[in-house]
């Protein structure tokens, strides 16, 4: 029960801050998560103000991205990102 309270306090928080996200930021989310609500995650990827974001969405898959079966394009994905991302 603690790390559920937990959680709802650090979600809470983090939708309250997310307009002080100014870092380029990659947000994943699975289309069957019945853990994350995906309304509130597309208002929290809105609210951040960084005009370097991206999100996707992964129709089909659950909240554990990289156990799906199809994980590939999911780390894939992870991949071109941090690439295009990197500091050389």
């Amino acid at each position: 029960m603690r790390s559920a309270a937990e959680m709802e306090i650090s979600m809470k928080w983090a939708m309250v801050n997310a307009a002080n996200l100014l870092c380029p930021t990659l947000v994943l989310q699975a289309g069957k998560d019945k853990m994350i609500d995906k309304e509130a995650t597309k208002e929290f990827f809105e609210n951040i103000k960084t005009k370097d974001k991206t999100y996707r969405e992964y129709d089909g898959l659950l909240h554990e991205l990289w156990n799906e079966k199809s994980r590939a394009q999911v780390f894939q994905d992870m991949f071109v990102w941090l690439e295009k991302h990197q500091k050389n």
